[in-house]
């Protein structure tokens, strides 16, 4: 739908709900339209205040559009908690909240009852002090609530889907807090449908042996694909068997003319360590291309330690000859930091790595850096905490993220198994949720690939295989 068309349904709904859209929305000084359950509201310039112990509700008595934009610049001068409420009942008693809270940190969307019931739907980090202010955007429609931030990117922090509306009011709430509000109207708008999907893979199919022409097996673990003017290209970890990650040295390189035609050809090794670079050994190559020249990153280790690994990048022209980067390391990172992949967005690119939380929180996690430059990256911030604890190998390994329809979907593992790779979904590209897991398939350092005719596969590998697996991927519409 074109923009001027989405702005002339919006303007048919708001007639349809009774003329002016801004006079179905939040009168912001006139607190006659307002009905309170607790605590002490009051108008001020601009808008509203809030305080009080416990949990305090301020409900718009005029029903909102089933489908509506909803902005709402929020203060948190002290306190807990606080936020808006959305598909709320008329007396307040249970709907749907978004809130900032204080005390966690966190952004909160929730389904909510009489207090204190609460149910978390959705989650965002945000270790917000005291006195931060905000603005909040709502889209909800379709049985579907997005939050945007505008000051945090153009994409939703927090998403629930498939809600059962309690009513059709808005509201503010403060929980053990003081805060002031500045609401807007709730106009209507289109509606925003949000479709989620669930990836399925087929069976594998062995498409390259590093073995062949070797007199002994060897293996392929972490890897990459990627597409050149000659066809196609794999770049992996390699060794002889049994596995030796600390002594794998060099990447593999072999190449087909197209995805599924077998056998892959073996071709010279990509990449050597050099210890006088400080590499202490090669894993897990992820190659992209800008411009003309490909860039490889890939994880270095540390001749220090665990405590400081390294992320180097190599690039070429004709994905045969590489050069390395001479301001290497791009960045270093804590325990183990390593499995580099990168996601271009909207201009903005998206590095993706796994590594420990700290020294005290050992908790495995997938972190997350961005660039405009593939060269100059932003400080660290954390996309996935895993429950699980541990050092070296964990469930956020591997990590690969693929952006299709209005969704970015992690992939990691190995979770509960070595050939287990989990499958997660949020709508923005910055976090993910241990809960919102929507699907797991039996691979090992899966990578996801998208063929020019719209065609996706996933991959297989391992110390324990004989080569590299790839079989079909196709995204199913979530019933």
């Amino acid at each position: 739908m074109t923009e001027g068309l989405g702005l002339l349904v919006a303007l048919v709904l708001a007639l349809a709900v009774g003329g002016d859209a801004a006079a179905q929305g939040p009168a912001q000084s006139e607190l006659s339209a307002w009905k309170a359950t607790a605590g002490k509201w009051k108008a001020v310039a601009k808008g509203i205040s809030g305080e009080g112990f416990l949990d305090n509700r301020l409900v718009l008595q005029a029903e909102t559009p089933e489908t509506f934009e909803w902005s709402v610049e929020l203060s948190l001068k002290e306190g807990c908690s606080a936020g808006v409420l959305l598909y709320a009942s008329e007396d307040g008693a249970r709907g749907y909240s978004v809130r900032l809270d204080s005390r966690l940190g966190e952004l909160i969307l929730s389904r909510f009852g009489p207090w204190p019931e609460e149910t978390r739907l959705s989650s965002f980090p945000w270790g917000v002090l005291d006195g931060a202010t905000v603005k909040l955007r709502i889209l909800a429609g379709g049985g579907t609530v997005r939050a945007f931030v505008p000051s945090r990117g153009a994409y939703p922090l927090l998403e629930a889907r498939k809600l059962e509306l309690a009513g059709r009011h808005v509201g503010l709430r403060v929980i053990d807090a003081q805060a002031t509000f500045v609401p807007g109207p709730a106009k209507a708008t289109s509606l925003q449908i949000v479709t989620a999907h669930v990836p399925q893979v087929g069976a594998f199919t062995h498409i390259y042996d590093p073995s062949v022409g070797r007199g002994e097996p060897w293996y392929i673990n972490d890897h990459c694909f990627i597409q050149g003017s000659d066809g196609w290209h794999l770049f992996g970890i390699t060794h002889a068997k049994p596995a030796a990650p600390m002594e794998e040295k060099s990447f593999a390189h072999a190449t087909s003319p197209d995805m599924l035609k077998t056998p892959w050809a073996q071709q010279p090794d990509a990449l050597t360590f050099d210890k006088a670079l400080g590499e202490a050994h090669l894993w897990a190559p992820h190659v992209i291309k800008r411009g003309d020249a490909y860039y490889m990153f890939y994880c270095a280790g540390s001749q220090k330690g665990n405590y400081f690994y390294r992320i180097h990048l190599a690039t070429s022209k004709d994905l045969r000859t590489w050069t390395r980067y001479p301001d290497n390391p791009l960045f270093q990172d804590f325990f183990d930091a390593r499995d580099p992949m990168v996601l271009e967005v909207d201009g903005t690119y998206y590095l993706y790595y796994t590594a420990n939380l700290d020294r005290e929180r050992m908790n495995h996690v997938v972190k997350v850096r961005t660039s405009k430059d593939l060269l100059h990256w932003s400080p660290a911030r954390v996309a996935l905490t895993h429950p699980e604890t541990g050092t070296f190998g964990g469930p956020t390994e591997s990590p690969f993220v693929v952006r299709y329809g209005r969704h970015f979907y992690l992939f990691c593992g190995p979770d509960g198994a070595y050939h287990r790779t989990v499958v997660y979904r949020s709508p923005n590209p910055y976090h993910w949720e241990y809960s919102q897991q929507i699907y797991s398939f039996p691979s090992h350092a899966a990578e996801v690939v998208e063929t020019k005719d719209g065609h996706f596969y996933a991959s297989d590998s391992g110390w324990d295989m004989a080569g590299v697996y790839l079989a079909p991927l196709e995204w199913k519409p979530e019933e």
